[in-house]
């Protein structure tokens, strides 16, 4: 039975996960999505009028290019060097602004475009995470094989540190969290500047803490 969905219901739903896996990520570029237990069904929607494409008679030619252009891009995604931070731990999902900033090195389509604005608008895609996403195809590593910090990540880093420092060293604030959330939230509510973001303070703190080390 076909399920008739709401303009931009479908891509309302993409767009608030944080982990999208590849067949999402090349459906998602041309403006579609796979609805079934697998997502690999025949059940194929346009993101943005909610309609069913079918393959019957009248659509056939519409549909057989969509699927060409999905496993053209599919075959693309998997022979690209890409930047493993962004995967999901032991999982194959990859984190959405990853798949945004790729699919905008390796999609024109219209659709894609349009659901990219679409989502900019309604406050789905926040600019300065997708801005923090780093190309993989534009770093070099050094010689032994360490990925160095961007110019702006690195800022972003020291803008934290500073942060933090003002934090700690006021009297009236450093005794004041019971929790990493009260820390956050105090953190996008007083203090301005990239790299600042709930997105992006949850992943550094996550990162930092697997380096500490508390002397006995």
């Amino acid at each position: 039975m076909t399920i008739q969905y709401k303009e931009y219901e479908l891509l309302k739903k993409a767009l608030r996960r944080d982990y999208w896996d590849e067949i999402e990520i090349c459906y998602f570029l041309l403006g579609c999505v796979r609805l079934s237990e697998r997502g690999l069904g025949d059940e194929l929607y346009n993101l943005i009028s909610g309609e069913e494409i079918k393959k019957d008679s009248l659509r056939r030619n519409r549909y057989n290019k969509l699927d060409a252009d999905f496993h053209d891009l599919l075959k693309t995604w998997r022979q690209a060097d890409h930047d493993y931070r962004y995967r999901k731990k032991n999982s194959w999902l990859w984190d959405k602004y990853y798949c945004l900033h790729w699919g905008q090195a390796n999609s024109s389509s219209d659709e894609f475009q349009e659901c990219f604005k679409w989502g900019l608008g309604k406050g789905l895609i926040n600019q300065e995470d997708l801005d923090n996403i780093l190309d993989a195809e534009s770093i070099e590593k050094d010689s032994v094989g360490k990925v160095p910090l961007k110019n702006k990540e690195r800022e972003n880093r020291l803008r934290l540190i500073g942060v933090m420092l003002d934090i700690l060293t006021d009297e009236a604030t450093k005794k004041k969290f019971t929790s990493e959330s009260q820390l956050k939230e105090y953190i996008r509510e007083n203090y301005a500047g990239e790299g600042l973001s709930q997105r992006l303070l949850a992943d550094v703190f996550k990162d930092a803490k697997s380096l500490v080390d508390k002397k006995k």
